[in-house]
């Protein structure tokens, strides 16, 4: 493919044949490279009068024949294209923005074929994609606008009843109108009585990219009186639409760092997102409440809904199986108004694993009963389903074993304790060991204060390790940062990392997030520790707009907490005062204060190490601050 890509780009241009070149909006840099290769060596050049910049023919042969078709018939500009191209010249016919937007190409080509007269089009950039840069805004931001239409009010040229900007209006997209500036009122009227809300953003802009292009803003209540104080009538487009505004909208997929596709594989990150998905009128009301009191969360509806429930955080599917498939795939809890049947059916082709899948909660449309129906325990559903039960007033179901028995969920407790790297298999032999009702123990013995450990004579809780394995306990959980190694256990017994690391961070303005995971990474494998062991990352309060900071603990579900200089120069640190963190930020270090203060002062492990752009500190949380914020998480 990429040889005959090369191929076409060198190949020049044919005698006899015309070229019909979109020249683009105005700006002759924003002409294709082909276009103007053709049109340096025409022997006869037609172009669209004013509008097209007189710098783009600026490279035309001296030689060659130049016209403005604006003041031509169709029949002149077809019988001028015919008797050059029959006499074997090579024929530019250059149209404004892109030809196949309003560029009346449709009729010279019926003309040409008629006359068997070679000919090609050749793309060239809109003015709507021009006015969208002049804007910096996307036309397609997921959560808010998925479709762009491009149209026109009806004129001199009639456009179709079902085409008319009322009837388009309906599905409240971004819009792109064209040669409609002189009928903006009309224009205006039209789209809020199609359905647009009077405050929806929009924008003229004239002439884009030109040098005297003109970009006037506001909402479509306001829109028209703005553009008739400058006198604009003709060579703007209008955009309507709310991805003018100021709505972020959802993160695209395509570069989400757990999506993957066949160019890059899924990276672990925090897609910590709700997903709520309804099918009927009850449901979508019942999914609004559920917006109200989940902050990230957001709502998918049946098209058939979109005139009657709107909002930021909602959007609108036509088919249900490809919208659950994808919410599977990109949320870790998917909400599902609807009744279990449908829900089971939609998403028994994606599940993989209680380790893989996200929370899946079954909701009926009037919202009775609230079912945890998949990954209840490491997904979070129970939790979900007790907390939007208590919220609708309807009854909580949930089936786990664990939990029907009065059980601890060891896969639970190792989740909000514990890091990655442990074994799942040997994680399920002591969940049935222990709910079985055999002798199971736990270190360290501060465990027992958690719920559901203390109300069973099976379950032990030791100071030691070694206590622990020379118990007789026939299954044990084990936190701790020693390796198995050391203790002569077989399978029954589990070691788990603690979460319990807290990183200080300070680094230069500008570090990237790649230049973070490396040194961080080569800091953690000095001491035989995971990544996953990180439970929190801090540092100085004017880090809060580190772009590359930021990215790094997005991409690996890491909190970040930011100290001000009070607060860092309040605890002593081991080593010796920063001559540049003094004086540029008036705190004694970062990294070192941050690590302690994050602890909760806990035991710092590594006293701060630099590097280039970064300064790194660990300190280690005491495993009682771990089971006293885990009792409030259980909590709330």
């Amino acid at each position: 493919m990429g040889k005959k890509r090369n191929a076409r780009s060198k190949k020049l241009p044919v005698r006899g044949m015309v070229y019909f070149i979109g020249a683009g909006p105005g700006d002759p840099e924003l002409i294709t490279i082909r276009g103007n290769k053709i049109i340096k060596t025409a022997d006869l050049i037609i172009y669209a009068g004013s509008l097209v910049n007189p710098l783009i023919l600026a490279d035309a042969r001296a030689d060659a024949r130049i016209m403005d078709s604006s003041s031509l018939t169709l029949h002149e500009i077809a019988g001028a294209l015919v008797k050059a191209a029959r006499q074997g010249k090579t024929v530019a016919r250059v149209h404004t923005g892109d030809p196949s937007v309003y560029g009346a190409i449709a009729e010279q080509i019926a003309v040409l074929k008629k006359e068997k007269i070679p000919h090609e089009v050749i793309p060239g950039v809109s003015s709507a994609f021009a006015a969208a840069a002049s804007l910096k805004k996307e036309f397609t931001v997921p959560g808010v606008s998925q479709t762009l239409i491009m149209s026109r009010r009806a004129g001199r040229t009639s456009v179709p009843e079902r085409e008319s900007l009322a009837s388009l209006a309906a599905h409240r997209s971004s819009m792109a109108i064209f040669l409609s500036v002189n009928m903006l009122e009309e224009a205006v009227r039209e789209l809020i009585d199609g359905g647009y809300p009077q405050d929806t953003p929009a924008a003229v802009v004239y002439r884009a990219s030109w040098p005297d292009e003109t970009v006037i803003r506001g909402k479509l209540s306001t829109i028209a009186a703005k553009v008739g104080k400058e006198k604009i009538r003709r060579q703007a487009i209008i955009l309507v639409g709310d991805v003018l505004g100021e709505t972020i909208g959802e993160p695209s997929r395509l570069y989400a760092s757990e999506f993957k596709h066949g160019f890059r594989p899924a990276i672990k990150g925090n897609k910590n997102r709700t997903a709520v998905i309804a099918v009927t009128r009850d449901g979508a009301a019942i999914g609004r409440t559920i917006l109200n009191s989940i902050r990230d969360a957001y709502l998918f509806l049946p098209e058939a809904l979109h005139k009657e429930c709107k909002g930021s955080r909602i959007s609108y599917y036509d088919s249900l199986a490809e919208t659950m498939e994808m919410l599977f795939q990109t949320r870790t809890r998917v909400v599902c108004i609807m009744a279990a049947g449908i829900a089971v059916r939609m998403i028994a082709p994606c599940v993989k694993s209680k380790w893989e899948d996200p929370a899946v909660v079954v909701i009926d449309d009037r919202g009775k009963h609230v079912i945890s129906l998949l990954s209840g325990h490491w997904g979070g559903a129970n939790e979900l389903a007790q907390k939007l039960a208590k919220l609708l007033n309807g009854t909580c179901v949930i089936t786990t074993a664990s939990d029907v028995r009065g059980f601890p969920a060891l896969d639970l407790l190792i989740k909000r304790l514990g890091s990655d790297g442990f074994s799942k298999k040997t994680l399920r032999k002591i969940q049935t060991n222990m709910i079985g009702g055999r002798p199971t123990g736990f270190y360290p013995a501060q465990l027992r204060a958690l719920p559901g450990m203390e109300e069973h004579d099976n379950l032990s809780f030791y100071n030691s390790v070694d206590e622990l394995c020379a118990s007789g306990c026939s299954a044990g959980v084990v936190f701790s940062h020693e390796t198995p190694s050391r203790y002569a256990v077989n399978e029954r017994f589990l070691f788990a990392h603690p979460k319990d690391i807290v990183v200080g961070i300070g680094c230069n303005r500008g570090v990237s997030a790649r230049e973070i995971s490396e040194s961080l990474g080569t800091v953690l494998n000095n001491r035989g520790l995971p990544l996953s062991a990180i439970r929190l990352m801090c540092t100085s309060a004017v880090k809060k707009d580190e772009k590359g900071l930021i990215t790094f603990a997005q991409e690996q579900g890491i909190p970040l907490r930011f100290f001000s200089p009070a607060e860092l120069n309040s605890v002593p640190v081991p080593s010796k005062e920063s001559p540049v963190a003094r004086r540029v930020l008036g705190v004694q270090g970062v990294a070192e204060p941050a690590a302690i203060l994050g602890s909760q002062r806990g035991e710092l492990i590594l006293n701060k190490v630099k590097t280039k752009n970064i300064t790194l500190a660990l300190a280690r949380m005491a495993f009682a601050v771990l089971i006293r914020e885990s009792r409030e998480d259980a909590r709330e």
